[in-house]
């Protein structure tokens, strides 16, 4: 399954494709069809005009991504701190779904700059709609201060594995004000504080104002935690094949997470 993106460069937009999921049958593997349809569907994308096609392949399915043309780009950063208390029921916080709605969101967005030089999602109004609120099978929370020019939102879910909780913080938005980063912070420490027992996580730009959110919220970087990213430039431009550098990214864990 691929899913068409939309990515920000030095403030042009870029087309790229994200292969999300890709399984065979047990009876039909080792026959190329995987093979077959990956390659396939690159040359349809680059007829189309994408730039690029990106994932997070996992270490059975890496190798025949790489036979293919694609490039490992390298692994980000997870930071994680400590969550919660033991308690008999888990804590309510409000969806995704309720931060949509307000009325205020659009407005901030629209005045929210990016500056940053590297590959990034453009958050809209819709794209957060699309990404978080209207996604089938599951259920993300927010936390959010919008204060004019200031202002954090936040945007979560909690997966458990076995006995231990994840708090997934998917996305850490800043708006432009200088209380930004305290307010974020503030909001980090808060649902942390008040998510389930295990472990919170997060990701952010590499030497941006994501990473002294993070540090002011308790949140410490784990070496060699992330996902690997792989890219495949699709069109002979030059400037494209930049994609094939980590230092153009700024992912967050929300662009490239696994479910």
């Amino acid at each position: 399954m691929f899913l068409r993106w939309e990515w920000r460069r030095n403030g042009k937009t870029v087309r790229a494709v994200r292969a999300v999921d890709t399984a065979t049958h047990p009876d039909w593997r080792g026959k190329g069809i995987f093979s077959r349809l990956t390659r396939t569907l690159a040359d349809q994308m680059r007829e189309e005009g994408v730039d690029f096609i990106f994932n997070t392949p996992n270490r059975l399915s890496r190798p025949g991504y790489l036979k293919m043309g694609w490039a490992s780009v390298g692994r980000g950063t997870v930071w994680a701190r400590s969550t919660g208390l033991p308690r008999s029921s888990e804590p309510e916080f409000p969806g995704a779904y309720d931060l949509v709605r307000d009325p205020e969101l659009g407005p901030w967005l629209s005045r929210r700059a990016e500056t940053d030089g590297r590959y990034l999602t453009r958050r809209s109004l819709e794209y957060l709609a699309w990404r978080y609120s209207e996604v089938p099978g599951f259920q993300y929370h927010a936390a959010w201060n919008l204060r004019g020019d200031e202002g954090a939102i936040l945007l979560f879910r909690i997966k458990k594995s076995g006995m231990v909780h994840e708090t997934r913080f998917c996305e850490v938005l800043l708006g432009n004000g200088k209380r930004s980063i305290a307010l974020a912070a503030e909001l980090l420490r808060t649902v942390s504080t008040r998510a389930p027992l295990g472990v919170a996580t997060a990701m952010a730009g590499e030497g941006d104002a994501g990473w002294k959110t993070l540090l002011q919220a308790g949140f410490l970087p784990v070496p060699r935690s992330g996902p690997i990213l792989t890219a495949r430039p699709l069109q002979a431009d030059p400037p494209h094949h930049d994609c094939l550098q980590r230092k153009s990214w700024r992912p967050s864990i929300g662009d490239l997470e696994l479910f």
